[in-house]
């Protein structure tokens, strides 16, 4: 039985020049515990069937993720930033970012 969960991403943009752009994203993440029942089959070297009963806590996430884009005209650009996440019962992760942005 999967916990339920709820994510948000609020985000900002700020343009300095027609070309360059400060970026932000805040995103948060909370998930509620899972449980997993079930049976794990006997085996045949004489292992019986066992029961299995788990419990996987709930998790939290905060991060932010600053970056900047740069436009060498309207429709071809790049992105460069880092997302940091982390929170309780969460791993605590930064991400590099790089994205070529074209529009055709």
């Amino acid at each position: 039985r999967p916990g339920s969960g709820f994510f948000c991403d609020a985000a900002w943009e700020s343009s300095l020049s027609r070309r360059w752009v400060l970026a932000l994203d805040i995103p948060y993440r909370r998930s509620h515990a899972t449980r997993v029942d079930g049976t794990a089959p006997a085996d045949s070297a004489g292992v019986p069937a066992i029961a299995i009963h788990r419990s996987f806590g709930a998790g939290e996430a905060f991060g932010f993720a600053p970056a900047i884009e740069y436009s060498w005209s309207a429709n071809l650009g790049i992105l460069v930033g880092t997302r940091v996440v982390g929170g309780p019962h969460t791993t605590t992760t930064i991400t590099p970012a790089v994205a070529i942005n074209y529009v055709h």
